[in-house]
């Protein structure tokens, strides 16, 4: 209705939320609360109000919403999708008697959602399980078949969400020389290539990365990233201008090791976050990365690594703490505006060469272009 894309666009919505005024957005909210609740009787399932599904109410949306403003409609959907699920949550935890929750399904991508239900005194701790939607039932199926086939309920499951392809030296660097052949770039061999991603971004300069293990799920968790530094306000608009092509609203993402950071967010409950699946409060020291949080609310979607996640992203981290002082970047994936995040060296050239980046890095090397 609102002209997004379904399927691809619900997170922009959510990023709107925050910057609509809450006098009308509440007006909104109560649209919303006409069409669907929780089931009387039974208050963990939901149930309609209306009669159609509600994959089938544009018309009556159009009718309900007619000539109200974009901001305050998103804001009253993301109001709306927080108390219902606020209510589902507690009721959930009444029923059981379990304050440890466990998320999965599409709904937890939206991870403001998720910071208010761990905001619950009820919930003691909350995991969304990584790109929750239908591509993770392969692991939960995974998982099911090992317990019923072991009895092992202490298997914790895996280290760490980096699945994909790895691609050698070798073969990385064929494919760079025959790119350079015919483009205007060079590029050089590094022994300790992570310390000149570290000097890079100290700098100011702004570098996509291409390296290590391809990540599982909707998140570029550092392998296929871009990283800059977001004490620099103006990083936002010389990304969107040289590849991302973001709306204004909609913020990137810091990425902080788990010792340092209770510098920069708030996470009383110390919920686990490795793969920006929740939304935090920033602290004071959000003008050192102000680029990479909702400026609305100040409020961060954090990747909080762990040691032993991304050993290479952490030397990233920091090396580039001991040159500035600061330890966090901001981190967000390497596509062109509407397209998949890149998969090896051939689609990280590709875009490094359809793109204003100036630097690249894969693996050990780093390619430059002549300007």
């Amino acid at each position: 209705m609102m002209g997004f894309t379904p399927w691809e666009h619900e997170y922009k919505l959510m990023g709107m939320a925050p910057y609509a005024n809450e006098k009308y957005g509440k007006k909104i909210k109560n649209i919303y609360k006409n069409y669907l609740d929780l089931d009387v009787e039974n208050p963990l399932n939901f149930k309609r109000k209306i009669f159609k599904d509600t994959n089938h109410i544009v018309r009556r949306l159009e009718k309900d919403l007619k000539r109200q403003r974009f901001d305050n409609i998103c804001f009253g959907l993301q109001d709306f999708t927080e108390e219902l699920l606020i209510k589902w949550v507690k009721g959930c935890v009444k029923k059981t008697g379990i304050g440890d929750i466990l998320c999965g399904g599409g709904v937890f991508m939206n991870v403001k959602a998720n910071k208010a239900i761990s905001e619950i005194p009820e919930v003691k701790s909350i995991s969304a399980f990584p790109s929750c939607g239908d591509e993770s039932n392969s692991l939960g199926a995974a998982w099911s078949a090992y317990y019923e086939k072991t009895g092992d309920s202490n298997f914790y499951g895996i280290k760490d969400y980096y699945l994909g392809p790895l691609f050698i030296n070798e073969k990385a660097e064929k494919i760079i020389k025959k790119y350079a052949f015919k483009n205007n770039f060079n590029y050089k061999n590094f022994d300790n290539i992570n310390e000149k991603i570290a000097e890079l971004l100290s700098e100011g300069k702004i570098v996509a990365r291409c390296s290590g293990r391809m990540e599982f799920g909707a998140r570029a968790l550092g392998n296929r990233s871009i990283l800059a530094d977001p004490s620099n306000q103006k990083i936002v608009n010389i990304i969107n201008k040289m590849i991302k092509c973001r709306d204004f609203w909609m913020p990137f993402a810091p990425v902080v090791l788990k010792e340092k950071s209770h510098l920069y967010i708030k996470n009383p409950k110390n919920i686990s976050s490795p793969y920006m699946m929740m939304a935090f409060d920033s602290t004071d020291k959000r003008d050192e990365f102000i680029s990479a949080i909702q400026t609305a609310d100040n409020s961060a979607r954090a990747q909080i690594l762990e040691k032993g996640q991304n050993p290479d992203l952490e030397e990233i981290l920091d090396n580039f703490e001991k040159r500035t002082g600061r330890a966090i970047l901001l981190n967000t994936s390497f596509n062109l505006h509407g397209n998949p995040i890149v998969f090896g060296p051939v689609e990280a050239i590709e875009t490094f060469l359809n793109s204003g980046l100036e630097y690249l890095v894969i693996n050990n090397f780093l390619l430059t272009k002549n300007v």
